[in-house]
C-alpha cells in the first residue's frame, strides 16, 4: 500500500503567488540599519548612507522585476538610508559651519575646534 503526500491546494486564477525574502534586501536592511550610528561620523556616514542606498535601491529593482519575492525589506533600507544620508549631510554640516566660524585653517586647528569649546 503506498501513500501519497498530499499535494499542495491549487492556487486560484486571482490569488497571488507566495512571497519569499530576498537575501539581498536583508543585507539592504542590515546596512542601512548600520548606516544610523554611522551617520554621525563627519564624512564617513555620507559615503555609507550613499552605499547602502545603492544596495538597497539595487535590491528594490530585483523584487520588483521578480514577482516572488517580496520588496518589504527593499523598501524599507532604502527608507532608512535615505534617513541615514539627511542625518549624515546635517551632522557634516554643521561641523562645517562649526570649522569656518573657528576660523581654522589647518587640519589641526580643525579638529582642536571641533573638541573643544571654542
Amino acid at each position: 500500500m503506498s501513500r501519497t503526500p498530499p499535494s499542495a491546494p491549487a492556487a486560484t486564477p486571482g490569488e497571488k503567488p507566495p512571497h519569499r525574502q530576498s537575501r539581498l534586501g536583508l543585507v539592504a536592511l542590515i546596512l542601512a540599519v548600520l548606516a544610523l550610528p554611522a551617520a554621525l561620523s563627519l564624512v564617513l556616514g555620507i559615503i555609507v548612507a550613499v552605499i547602502v542606498l545603492i544596495v538597497g535601491l539595487v535590491a528594490l529593482i530585483r523584487a520588483t522585476r521578480v514577482r516572488e519575492i517580496s520588496t518589504g525589506q527593499p523598501v524599507v533600507a532604502v527608507v532608512v538610508a535615505i534617513a541615514a544620508l539627511i542625518l549624515a549631510s546635517v551632522v557634516t554640516s554643521a561641523a562645517n559651519d562649526r570649522v569656518q566660524d573657528c576660523g581654522a585653517r589647518t587640519y589641526d586647528d580643525a579638529r582642536e575646534c571641533l573638541q573643544g569649546d571654542n
